[in-house]
């Protein structure tokens, strides 16, 4: 009896789990070989963000305090004017425990994100979801085209959509509401709001569909604190950067004038032509997945081919999902999806720039957005036509293009000659460099960042090179940098 009954089992598990676990490890698999490659051809030094974010987690940049304290590395991290301070905090410590590499940021990020992923996981679990959704699920939310591409980037927001995720299941799946809800509401919403103070969208939305739609709290309660306590840090971001603020479309016009050519796509001219087009792109990104799908589309039909995608793509998943819950949508998370969505429409006409649309600042409505889905997909057919729009173009990302935007090669003039250089291949940059020291006798530079750009390159002894400001261009020229 006994023996039949381990054989049955043994049976269930071996046509159940197995074949569910051998699907998960072949997609997680895939994820880490496609990551890992993608953080190996990556370089921080062709996007200023990423080279921004190494100059502070060397100390590297000018001004900066030696990294021999808690309280120098603390005031490292707030060099961003308070923003990005835990994450910058976070990663000098990193940086100063394992050594100045930027594959260690990279690792970082790529740590949380495969935690975001198992928390993913641990809530269709615990919701009892079907093992084969949970795997769509798991592939929409490792291959989401932004969430794959900063999943090794060295900025905050593979950390910033961990913390996004963790707020989630303390105030949607805990439903135990006891001191230790109170605390890590608390810590959790406070670090995100140290992490990234667009991190506000979120928790404003979160605040919002709790307190108004689903009215989970009233105004006296214990709840409402931990948000009142991320209410506070936020203003104080705000005080000590009031100015910035209330000068906000003065300095993008400004940007718009200065910025390199580099540049020009993240910060374009406003205008209401391009408001539209880049609203309908950001709409087709956030519900359909699309990357490159729709500029397949452009190929087709020269011109329009894109808007049109997009525009059709999103208004087409946005009403199945509205009208699948019909009168249910107020009171469903799908709402406080389509809250978020409004996020970057509002601050982009505010700020009288475009940079909003960027889908790194929504990172977190894409993971919860990924897990809704699959919440709902079990009770409707609408939401299991949206899961196979998203699935269709993410694989067609995945199969065309896996490594999206970052992984650029560095361009390097040096003495006249330009040379590409990927991550992987910085030693043999470092003794390129060295050579030709050695060879001339000094470094010439023109522009003050390919000073910063050693320093980076060489933490522990760039002040070993003899330097030489020349008017025209020097040994090395930065044409990303500029």
């Amino acid at each position: 009896m006994v023996m039949a009954h381990l054989q049955s089992k043994f049976r269930g598990f071996f046509s159940g789990d197995v074949k569910w676990f051998i699907g998960l490890f072949f997609i997680v698999a895939l994820s880490i070989v496609l990551k890992v490659r993608l953080a190996y051809q990556s370089n921080a030094f062709v996007d200023y963000d990423e080279y921004y974010t190494l100059k502070v987690a060397f100390g590297t940049f000018e001004g900066a305090a030696n990294q021999d304290s808690i309280s120098h590395i603390w005031e490292n991290a707030e060099l961003d004017n308070g923003n990005n301070v835990l994450y910058n905090f976070i990663v000098q410590i990193l940086v100063f425990l394992l050594g100045k590499d930027q594959m260690i940021l990279r690792w970082f990020s790529f740590f949380c994100h495969f935690l975001s992923l198992g928390l993913l996981v641990f809530l269709l679990r615990k919701r009892q979801v079907d093992k084969k959704w949970i795997l769509i699920g798991v592939f929409l939310f490792t291959f989401f085209p932004v969430i794959h591409q900063f999943s090794i980037v060295t900025r905050a927001y593979s950390f910033l959509l961990l913390e996004g995720m963790f707020i989630y299941w303390i105030i949607y799946e805990r439903k135990k509401r006891d001191k230790f809800y109170l605390w890590a509401l608390s810590c959790s919403l406070i670090a995100a709001m140290l992490t990234h103070y667009l991190a506000a969208m979120f928790i404003i939305a979160i605040f919002c569909h709790t307190r108004f739609v689903q009215r989970s709290f009233g105004w006296i309660s214990w709840d409402i604190v931990p948000f009142a306590f991320s209410g506070l840090v936020l203003a104080l971001y705000f005080i000590g950067n009031v100015e910035w603020f209330l000068n906000i479309g003065e300095k993008s016009d400004v940007i718009q004038e200065t910025v390199n050519a580099q540049n020009v796509m993240a910060y374009r001219k406003f205008s209401s032509k391009m408001f539209v087009q880049q609203g309908f792109s950001f709409l087709s990104k956030m519900t359909t997945g699309s990357q490159y799908t729709s500029r397949l589309a452009q190929g087709v039909y020269p011109g329009m081919g894109q808007l049109l995608f997009d525009a059709f793509s999103s208004v087409l998943v946005l009403l199945l999902m509205i009208f699948g819950l019909r009168g249910k949508w107020i009171k469903s998370k799908i709402s406080l999806y389509h809250f978020g969505l409004l996020f970057p429409f509002i601050m982009s006409l505010v700020a009288h720039h475009l940079t909003s649309f960027s889908m790194k600042y929504s990172i977190v409505f894409v993971g919860w957005y990924c897990l809704f889905l699959i919440l709902y997909a079990r009770e409707n057919k609408a939401f299991r036509w949206v899961i196979w729009i998203n699935t269709i173009n993410i694989a067609i990302n995945v199969i065309t293009y896996t490594n999206y935007s970052s992984c650029q090669k560095l361009k390097l003039t040096i003495n006249g000659v330009e040379e590409n250089y990927s991550s992987s291949e910085l030693d043999v940059l470092r003794g390129r460099l060295l050579d030709s020291v050695a060879a001339e006798g000094f470094l010439d530079y023109h522009n003050p960042k390919e000073v910063e750009f050693l320093k980076t390159l060489f933490p522990d002894n760039w002040v070993l090179f003899k330097l030489r400001k020349v008017e025209a261009s020097g040994l090395i020229t930065l044409p990303e940098l500029k």
